[in-house]
């Protein structure tokens, strides 16, 4: 009867409703984008480029490289403005089309002379020449009004103290479209910039971030971004708007297609957060020239002659090194030649809107045709059309890629249709072998077995013991099994080995872990081993055997009634109160993991604690004590309260006290939120 009703269930309508849960299931998946898939499809993209490497023969970009030949032969770095004016004054005489500085410069040339006047406070009319002499950075400044020079800026979370800079003429404006929006721009409050003097005879600023994605490798580079409430241009778009003379930006989005940035000729394709990819191509060392050859006029001024030129740091320690999906590591000035490169030739690698509507079609048609053919066909059809999917669809997304530059995710319905293929798989398992009626006589089993676990823990309470006017104790359920206990046991010696332990969780679970708990402990104590052992070999096998998720928080000590010295370990429990004779409490907190997280083996890592008392009594008990309604307000009772009570009733016996504590808890008239467990040891002065 159970094999028909199952049989009735497979028709095309549950296929249907499967299919969809299953779709719906993928689609969160992909909504979340869980760093496993995600670090996967950006992998992917980057095979792409692997595969597929744009190679220029010749680069209309060249990078003028502050390296280690350059600190060698002209010193650290920073430089003096004169020695970069220098550098300036003589790319510029090569003719480039333009320069661009991939170096903030926001401080000012300490070794000016009118500087060096200033700092030693040389006499002005003696040193006049000193004080009236411009200054290196204003030297550096002439340079880039006499030359076509682009700064950069960098957007910061944090204000930079020091000078405000000036107000800054309008050398461009940015036009949006009426259904374009700057708010999923990167947004920055602040920004670090070069001197006011030096960005006043720039012909531009742009900005010079990149943000990394999750796995820290630069796949893209905004476009444009937000800092304050202006909107700033890249440098390769400000680069190329002075070289075409342009003045203005036009920011555009089309249906199913995304944004776009239009300077000139010039159209850029972007994300909603304007950020453009970055299709990078083999390194060629060739377009490097070194800033020493610049400055000892032994370059080829071929190299520079009308083309796009940024200076930039390559050094060690100078340089900011990023990671891309080419090579572990560039140097940042690479990085912005490959943009600027993109943008020249109009190869722009995208991911239009419409491939992600082309993705999910894909995914529930993979999803719909695996599942159907699994359950109501048979499954060697499936896994035909399961492998022949699997080497398609990548084949075509790579395609793709190699003729419109298209970035397709194939990675994700590559893993959801083994997610399909195996979940058709264990429902036709479950139908051809009953599981249901299985499941059932798992849970009558489970039943049995905590049935039985209840009358066994009946039995794991110690009785009470025959000095109760040295120890006692109390355990009462809040459901039929206890997921809390208490133990002792008297050695031959005298010595008195205790517990108290609450397990994580209630009810039958965590009962049967006590059960193994309490039977452990019993085995080691018995054995006469150090508490450090007793403790590990506990935790040990808890490690082992229970179900994941599960732990005990545990007090394991030792009373020694000749010498009145008490010795504890507490395994995450709360705190052993002890008070003495004149009613000074003292708290002993947790000092090691609770029992059953992880397995450990070095014994040396546990240090039993000393009750610093040669008189007084003892209290340990779970957080049911503590977490108990003493009232109809819900009011807890609390570690203050117990010690209240406690102290109140100290020249009571350790049953009356212990009654008391259970007492004011049990007549709150509140139902128990968890189980009551409370020990007490007396140590006779």
């Amino acid at each position: 009867m159970l094999n028909n009703l199952l049989i009735t269930k497979l028709n095309n309508r549950s296929i249907f409703i499967g299919t969809a849960i299953l779709f719906i299931f993928f689609l969160l998946i992909r909504l979340f984008d869980f760093n496993f898939f995600g670090n996967i499809r950006r992998s992917s993209f980057d095979y792409y480029q692997s595969f597929f490497p744009i190679s220029y023969e010749e680069s209309p970009v060249s990078i003028v490289t502050i390296d280690e030949k350059s600190l060698e032969r002209y010193g650290q770095f920073p430089w003096p403005r004169t020695l970069l004016a220098d550098l300036i004054n003589k790319i510029g005489k090569a003719g480039p089309i333009v320069i661009g500085i991939d170096i903030l410069l926001p401080e000012e040339d300490r070794t000016s002379l009118n500087k060096i006047a200033e700092q030693y406070q040389l006499d002005e009319e003696e040193f006049k020449d000193f004080y009236y002499k411009l200054s290196n950075d204003q030297l550096l400044s002439n340079e880039f009004r006499q030359n076509n020079v682009v700064l950069g800026i960098s957007p910061s979370y944090y204000r930079i103290q020091g000078e405000k800079p000036l107000k800054q003429r309008k050398r461009y404006v940015v036009e949006k479209g009426k259904n374009v929006s700057s708010k999923n721009f990167y947004y920055y409050p602040e920004s670090i910039r070069s001197l006011n003097i030096l960005e006043q005879n720039a012909k531009g600023i742009g900005n010079l971030g990149y943000v990394p994605e999750r796995d820290g490798i630069v796949r893209k580079v905004p476009m444009m971004i937000k800092i304050g409430n202006k909107i700033w241009p890249s440098m390769e778009l400000e680069m190329i708007r002075s070289a075409l003379g342009q003045k203005k930006y036009y920011i555009s989005k089309k249906f199913m297609s995304g944004q776009r940035v239009t300077l000139g000729e010039y159209s850029i394709p972007t994300d909603e957060q304007s950020q453009k990819w970055i299709y990078y191509k083999d390194p060629l060392p060739q377009q490097f020239i070194s800033a020493a050859d610049i400055l000892d006029d032994t370059f080829d001024t071929l190299s520079i002659q009308n083309k796009i030129v940024y200076i930039g740091a390559t050094a060690v320690g100078l340089s900011d090194i990023v990671a891309t999906p080419r090579t572990a590591a560039s140097s940042g000035v690479e990085v912005r030649a490959n943009v600027m490169e993109n943008i020249l030739s109009h190869q722009h690698i995208t991911k239009p809107i419409w491939t992600y509507t082309f993705e999910i079609i894909l995914l529930f048609l993979i999803t719909l045709i695996i599942f159907y053919t699994s359950l109501k066909k048979n499954l060697v059809l499936s896994i035909s059309i399961f492998a022949t999917s699997q080497i398609v669809f990548p084949a075509v997304s790579f395609v793709i890629f190699r003729m419109y530059l298209i970035v397709i995710d194939y990675t994700f319905n590559f893993l959801m249709a083994f997610i399909t293929l195996g979940s058709s798989y264990l429902i036709n398992y479950l139908h051809k072998n009953l599981i249901a009626k299985e499941e059932q006589e798992k849970r009558q089993k489970i039943l049995k077995e905590m049935k039985f676990a209840q009358e066994i823990q009946a039995h794991l309470i110690p009785k009470e013991h025959k000095q109760p006017e040295v120890i006692y104790g109390i355990n009462i359920p809040a459901k039929q099994v206890s997921g809390d206990y208490f133990d002792y046991l008297t050695l031959e010696d005298g010595r008195i080995i205790f517990t108290l332990a609450d397990v994580s969780g209630k009810g039958a679970a965590s009962g049967l872990v006590m059960s193994r708990a309490s039977s452990l402990f019993r085995l080691f104590a018995k054995q006469g081993l150090k508490l450090s052992d007793i403790v590990l070999n506990i935790n040990r096998e808890i490690c082992d055997r229970s179900a994941k998720g599960m732990f005990i928080t545990m007090v394991v000590g030792e009373f020694n009634p000749s010498t009145k010295e008490v010795f504890l370990i507490n395994a995450g429990h709360e705190s052993v109160l002890c008070v003495d004779h004149d009613m000074k409490s003292s708290l002993y907190k947790s000092n090691f993991r609770p029992i059953g997280i992880v397995d450990m083996k070095n014994e040396n890592a546990i240090e039993s604690i000393k009750i610093n008392s040669k008189g007084g009594k003892i209290f340990i008990y779970t957080d049911g004590v503590t977490e108990g309604y003493i009232n109809t307000n819900k009011q807890e009772l609390g570690a203050s309260g117990v010690e209240q009570i406690i102290k109140t009733n100290y020249q009571s016996s350790l049953k009356e006290i212990i009654d008391q504590i259970v007492s004011v808890l049990t007549n709150s008239q509140q139902d128990r939120r968890d189980d009551i467990t409370c020990l007490g040891i007396n140590i006779k002065s």
